[in-house]
């Protein structure tokens, strides 16, 4: 991603806040599924309750999607 596209969702972030609640973790030891609540807060508040996402291992740390 070039600087254009920080800029923009830096920009597009301003003033606001994501919070995450872990609701469940099922998997192994390299591929895991995530049960979370997201709550953003600042402008255009929103929650999105249930979501479900997927992350995997890589060089001893876990990211998201796979």
């Amino acid at each position: 991603m070039d600087s254009s596209g920080v800029r923009a969702i830096l920009d597009r972030w301003k003033g606001r806040h994501a919070d995450v609640k872990i609701l469940s973790v099922t998997g192994n030891d390299s591929i895991a599924t995530v049960l979370y609540n997201l709550t953003i807060t600042g402008r255009e508040p929103r929650t999105h309750d249930s979501i479900r996402g997927r992350a995997y291992m890589e060089n001893g740390m876990w990211k998201h999607g796979y």
